[in-house]
């Protein structure tokens, strides 16, 4: 039976699209440490941070053109009596003369920017955050790397002991059980390392990986001494608590300038007076002055609101600071916690587990030992490095996150 025109056409198409091959998903680009200050303040400034920047430019240029100067230029005429028409320009001063509008506008520039540098800084710290735990996880997967071709070799040599009937087989297929062991906290190692680069590609926009740069993690020292203490001192230099401050001043300066509003507006110029009954005689020229106050407006209301601003503001950058300095004393106990757990781990267990494991190997060869007993050691001594490589991962992140964090704190508005 022959194909309608119609379904060899929906084959066809169908044929196509299954043949044609898939575009290639890009290439992740390695990110050294060294390069995540610059990387990031790029993808600031051409994503999330447009906005914060266009406001503080915005508010910047409002700034450089303050409104000074005459308010109003007016002109009236007069129909009175026959020989009593009058005529009169004039421009309104107000005695405010524009200081304190021109104060508001440059306060307001100050929080603007310091609200876009507060941002920034906080996008890099999330950035440098993702780095390190997808850099953490990428280390570990390196270490198991390593580990399983050291127990491949340490396995050879058991094998050839089997092989002569020093060994039973079950024995043997326990001690082959480890290189599944490692072979799945690999898999698990690698979906975390996957998962912390995803969230680091996401922030950046594009696909990266955490470059692993020589010596590699568990071959480096730990640091010499705590890099946190010194910190907290300068807790009140903190980007989120200069934007604070600054949000403070500029809600103290809209307050001053609805004040200003309330000053009187003094109101000069010139007038004529019709002084003949007939039409089109001439004109005596008189200066007019005067003088006009403010009543009933909104801005009592409005100065209450902003002086409320400016008191909470305050208390603001006073809470974001004593908040920091806490985080930051925080995070010197954490260090001084890994670090004594770094020593204890090396000196109570990696080296008696190491000299365990090297006597049973020799035991199981000889066939004084079960292999079950080789695989519970071995399997110890791992998850002993393993938690040693993660204390180790934490305090150098921990090191890392606080050389950035004194970067920030000594640095101004970029």
């Amino acid at each position: 039976m022959p194909i309608p025109l119609r379904a060899r056409a929906a084959l066809l198409l169908a044929v196509t699209l299954t043949a044609r091959p898939a575009a290639a998903a890009p290439t992740p680009e390695p990110l050294q440490w060294e390069a995540l200050p610059a990387v990031a303040q790029q993808a600031w400034a051409a994503g999330p941070g447009q906005l914060p920047a266009a406001t503080a430019d915005g508010a910047a240029a409002a700034a450089r053109r303050p409104a000074r100067g005459p308010s109003a230029l007016w002109a009236t005429t007069q129909r009175g009596v026959p020989g009593q028409d009058q005529a009169t320009v004039a421009v309104d001063l107000p005695l405010r003369l524009g200081l304190a509008e021109a104060r508001r506008l440059d306060a307001a520039a100050a929080a603007a920017g310091a609200e876009a540098e507060a941002g920034a800084a906080d996008f890099e710290a999330a950035v440098i955050g993702a780095w390190l735990e997808a850099w953490a996880a990428r280390e570990e997967l390196l270490h198991l790397e390593e580990l399983q071709v050291e127990a491949a070799a340490r396995l050879a040599p058991l094998r050839a002991a089997g092989g002569a009937g020093l060994l039973s087989a079950a024995d043997l297929a326990d001690l082959e059980a480890e290189q599944t062991l490692i072979a799945l906290d690999r898999a698990t190692a690698a979906a975390a390392a996957a998962q912390a680069e995803a969230a680091l590609s996401g922030l950046l926009g594009r696909p990266v990986t955490a470059a692993l740069a020589a010596p590699h993690l568990h071959d480096r020292p730990l640091p010499a001494t705590n890099p946190w203490p010194a910190l907290a001192a300068r807790a009140d230099q903190a980007p989120a608590v200069r934007a604070a401050v600054a949000e403070g001043a500029a809600a103290a300066a809209a307050a001053r300038a609805l004040r200003a509003e309330g000053l009187p507006t003094l109101a000069l110029g010139a007038m004529t007076v019709d002084t003949s009954a007939a039409p089109g005689a001439a004109q005596a020229p008189m200066l007019y002055a005067g003088l006009s106050l403010p009543l009933r407006t909104g801005r009592q209301a409005a100065g209450a609101a902003a002086r409320a601003q400016a008191a909470g503001w305050d208390g603001e950058a006073r809470w974001r600071a004593t908040a920091l300095a806490a985080a930051i004393d925080g995070e010197a106990r954490l260090w001084d916690e890994g670090a004594a757990r770094a020593a204890a781990l090396e000196r109570e267990r990696i080296a008696p587990l190491a000299a365990r494991v090297a006597r049973l190997e020799d035991a199981v060869r000889a066939g004084q030992a079960t292999a079950d007993r080789l695989l519970r050691a071995r399997r110890d001594l791992h998850e002993a490095e393993h938690e040693r490589l993660r204390v180790h991962a934490a305090l150098l992140a921990s090191e890392a996150r606080a050389g950035a964090l004194s970067a920030r704190l000594g640095a101004g508005p970029r």
